[in-house]
């Protein structure tokens, strides 16, 4: 889908009326749990992905958790799959070099035959992960401001000299001039700060643990920079990132929505069942949403019969909904 100008597609999807039936997308995130433990358990649920439906696994990032480092697992799943796409929801930006990010992800992009999602972020509010990272909290956002144009431009087989406080570069390429088959760089966030740099750096953004109420405002601020910035911003590329419980939302989940979104419903940030995804679906497509990253709230048994129940969940949402069209 082409890149569509702010000032009419913007009015006619936040005017009020009702919305138009939209195709929707759904991949699946294993968050940052410990969801598997061994080769064979990653390649059970990468294959299951795949032959089940789903349009693209995603990995998150964070350090000092249990979590595995995304690119590489990607890179892995990459070898046993041929058709889903692979994201990064986030890869940490602050404290690493743009240059070698930048190789990393032009070699897993090659390896995967262009269908690596790059997604980057400030990374996790925790001590412990700036402390890994090597940098302090309040230099998190000028670091990436510097670094994602770098990346993009060495992404595209571009030489690039370019001086920052964090890094002074000059004429420096990672590739023999090819351009990686990476094609859009989203970002998270959804601070205004946040979303002020995703308008003007990047082609994407995906929220998490947010509202319909939050996702519309924060895709109307994006927008509305963007435009100011005279920059094209294709509305397609809004996503969100939930956690989803068939039958009960664990306790740890539920301590987590308490204390991190008081003033939020839990069943909007983790929904549990199928009406309750139907109506987290539908309310975030009407706020503008197409891309999902549905996380199983509970690391399942057995991953192909697991998998199964959570597709047959959102066919069976979206089937319910006015305005939803799942994406084959």
């Amino acid at each position: 889908m082409p890149p569509m100008t702010l000032d009419t597609s913007a009015a006619t999807m936040h005017t009020g009326t009702p919305p138009p039936t939209r195709r929707i997308r759904v991949g699946l995130g294993l968050g940052l749990g410990p969801m598997w433990t061994s080769r064979s358990e990653f390649a059970q649920c990468a294959e299951a992905v795949e032959d089940g439906g789903w349009d693209s696994l995603w990995l998150s990032e964070h350090l000092t958790g249990p979590t595995p480092a995304p690119l590489p697992a990607l890179a892995f799943a990459a070898a046993i799959t041929s058709r889903i796409r692979l994201g990064t929801s986030v890869t940490v930006v602050p404290g690493r070099s743009p240059v070698e990010l930048a190789k990393t992800l032009w070699t897993a992009a090659e390896l995967s035959d262009g269908r690596l999602l790059p997604i980057f972020g400030l990374g996790t509010a925790e001590p412990a992960e700036h402390a890994a990272f090597n940098v302090e909290r309040h230099e998190r956002g000028p670091w990436l401001d510097d670094a994602l144009p770098v990346i993009r431009e060495l992404l595209r087989g571009n030489r690039v000299t370019a001086r920052s406080r964090f890094f002074d570069l000059r004429d420096v390429c990672v590739t023999d001039g090819r351009p990686a088959p990476v094609r859009d760089l989203w970002m998270g966030g959804r601070a205004d700060s946040e979303l002020r740099r995703v308008a003007l750096l990047a082609d994407g953004w995906l929220a998490s643990f947010a509202s319909p109420r939050q996702t519309r405002r924060s895709i109307e601020t994006i927008v509305d920079h963007a435009r100011r910035a005279e920059r094209s911003f294709d509305l397609d590329h809004f996503g969100l990132l939930f956690p989803y419980a068939r039958e009960r939302r664990p306790d740890a989940i539920t301590e987590l929505l308490r204390t991190a979104y008081p003033a939020e419903d839990p069943d909007e940030l983790c929904p549990v069942g199928v009406d309750a995804l139907r109506r987290v679906l539908h309310d975030h497509t009407a706020a503008g949403v197409s891309k999902y990253i549905l996380v199983p709230a509970e690391r399942p048994g057995y991953w192909p019969s697991a998998l199964e129940s959570l597709r047959c969940d959102v066919v069976a949402a979206t089937a319910q909904s006015s305005i939803l069209k799942l994406a084959s």
